[in-house]
């Protein structure tokens, strides 16, 4: 019987879909609008990083001095992809990439925190997984479906339009059948009466089996259309508000999600800008249609730089581990080294003893105690 009900009503599959779409709008069109925030923020961090700008213009000067020479030194811009390769470009003694190059200079000219890019963009990582395309058709899928639910609307209007009619006329046909009874009972009245006044002797029996049809026949009646001042509730009436209460609510969402959806149309329209300026910053001619690109490119490069810095800290580290190891293995050869030089001074002053003393044996005793005075000073001054 309930499937029986359901192939009844008209257009089903439509007012499912309607149904789903007055579910769902909401949460769809706050999923797309969060999308399009996101991915137009990071186009705009993107295009403004004072760092990135910084980043790629040592990129550009260190591959002009590797190039320099060749037909592609002194260039003035490169291709974004070769942002990837730095990490596959070695300098000329083969110890270190580019890339690496690349961070110990900004370190040693202590510009260490010009690396950190995330800092700049930091939901690149995310934004770089969203497609144009399937948000912009998010949007066309959105406004279909609105208009769905106008034509609905208006094709349940329709179709409410001939049940009112349909109410109206039964209205009139039961005030016009009252009528009708009403005046033939009064039409027997009047001839009763005039008999009375003839003198001629009623037909009370005729009348009153008469009457009683009449009653009858207009007791059915009642009965096949209900009375508008009847206090008991009626089946048809009930249907009816449901669904003008149905209509209410369709009408109420459409008018709801209409200004929702145009504000999502805008946002989209900005999005769509800001991307194309990353794309022209970028120096490519793809367009809209490169953003992903580029945003992909520029993410695995932001983790490269940041692998980069991390092995410069531990090459530091194992540097500074290994001039630790050297300089205790030095110590104690400096140890003699301070050790033999002062043998020497010792040495140097017992000569200078013995060579005063020698002088004193050979002259004379006035010279000797002078002498013997200054012996003493230079002793003291060598001890």
């Amino acid at each position: 019987l309930w499937f029986r009900h359901l192939r009844g009503i008209k257009r089903l599959e439509t007012k499912a879909r309607v149904l789903q779409t007055m579910e769902m709008f909401s949460v769809e069109t706050a999923a797309s609008r969060n999308n399009f925030r996101l991915l137009g923020q990071v186009c705009t961090q993107v295009v403004k990083s004072a760092k990135l700008q910084d980043v790629l213009g040592m990129v550009l000067s260190i591959g002009n001095v590797m190039n320099e020479g060749t037909r592609t030194g002194g260039a003035a811009g490169f291709r974004f992809d070769s942002l990837l390769r730095l990490t596959q470009t070695k300098t000329s003694d083969g110890k270190i990439t580019v890339l690496d190059y690349l961070v110990t200079v900004f370190v040693a000219k202590g510009h260490r925190e010009t690396l950190d890019l995330m800092s700049d963009f930091p939901d690149i990582h995310t934004a770089c997984r969203l497609l144009i395309s399937d948000m912009k058709n998010e949007v066309d899928l959105l406004q279909a479906s609105l208009s769905q639910c106008k034509t609905e609307l208006a094709d349940l209007e329709r179709d409410q339009a001939p049940s009112k009619a349909q109410s109206l006329r039964k209205s009139t046909s039961g005030d016009s059948r009252s009528q009708l009874f009403a005046s033939i009972k009064a039409r027997g009245a009047d001839k009763a009466r005039g008999a009375d006044k003839d003198g001629a002797a009623p037909k009370t029996e005729g009348f009153a089996k008469r009457d009683k049809f009449l009653a009858a026949i207009q007791d059915s009646s009642k009965k096949e259309i209900p009375n508008a001042d009847s206090k008991k509730p009626q089946s048809s009436p009930r249907i009816e508000n449901n669904l003008e209460g149905g209509l209410t609510r369709l009408r109420n969402f459409i008018d709801s999600v209409q200004d929702s959806l145009s504000r999502l149309e805008k946002q989209k329209l900005e999005v769509l800008k800001a991307c194309a300026d990353l794309s022209m910053y970028c120096g490519e001619s793809g367009g809209v249609g490169s953003t992903m690109t580029l945003l992909g490119i520029l993410s695995q490069f932001v983790k490269n730089v940041g692998a980069a810095v991390k092995k410069y800290d531990e090459r530091q580290k194992t540097d500074g581990q290994k001039q630790v190891t050297k300089e205790s293995k030095d110590l104690p050869t400096s140890t003699s080294e301070d050790e033999s030089e002062a043998t020497q001074h010792q040495s140097a002053g017992t000569s200078l003893v013995l060579m005063v003393n020698d002088v004193l044996k050979n002259a004379n005793p006035r010279l000797k105690k002078t002498s013997r005075k200054v012996g003493c000073l230079s002793i003291q001054q060598a001890n």
